[in-house]
């Protein structure tokens, strides 16, 4: 891995009990697209569709143990599905990998809300709502992709480079100082010039 690029996870439900086989391998073509479009722009991506292949991968603990890595970002990408999954709605045998994943964002939420809130956002891909967020995920900064291009992904991207766009500029000078001439400062209970308007008057007259 390029250590100066930074590493996300994305986490991700694959299918939902109502969507048929072509919804639901549209969906995977939107992650796989996802994924290389980031790749594309120098973020090491880790997800499962890359690991399929891969001997020896540990599934039941895939997940987790990448979350569980302090230098990693995790990308929630948000729909239905996903939700279902983060709430406790899924059917019990739907979603085991998913769930896992939930669980080990619960978990460090529970261990470290600071890190929780750091490592973690929500990604909302073409077609996916806001509003449908959960109510205690909604302090999650969210990323809406209106459209896979670069320029749908401008915003991630200057997050995970801290590229703002933009930035602050160094402080200017102070403004120069222009103190009010003493004898024009308003005193407490005399107007001002009060006080030599009143010894020109109690002056005796030397004519």
């Amino acid at each position: 891995m390029d250590s100066e690029a930074p590493i996300v996870f994305l986490s991700w439900a694959h299918t939902h009990r109502d969507w048929s086989p072509e919804r639901t391998q549209r969906w995977e073509e939107s992650i796989v697209e996802f994924a290389y479009l980031l790749r594309h722009h120098h973020v090491e991506v880790i997800a499962d569709i890359f690991d399929y292949t891969t001997r020896g991968v540990d599934w039941t603990r895939y997940g987790a143990s990448v979350i569980s890595r302090p230098d990693v970002t995790v990308l929630i990408v948000g729909n239905e599905p996903y939700w279902e999954r983060w709430e406790g709605r899924n059917p019990p045998d739907e979603g085991a990998g998913v769930t896992r994943e939930a669980d080990a964002l619960h978990g460090l939420f529970d261990a470290d809300q600071r890190a929780f809130q750091e490592r973690t956002l929500i990604i909302l891909l073409p077609g996916e709502q806001d509003k449908t967020v959960p109510y205690d995920l909604r302090r999650v900064p969210r990323y809406p992709v209106d459209e896979l291009t670069p320029q749908g992904i401008d915003a991630l991207l200057r997050l995970l480079f801290d590229d703002p766009k933009y930035p602050k500029e160094a402080l200017g000078q102070p403004p120069a100082s222009h103190p009010v001439p003493s004898t024009d400062r308003p005193g407490f209970g005399m107007p001002a010039g009060r006080r030599e308007l009143l010894a020109r008057r109690h002056r005796p007259d030397t004519a």
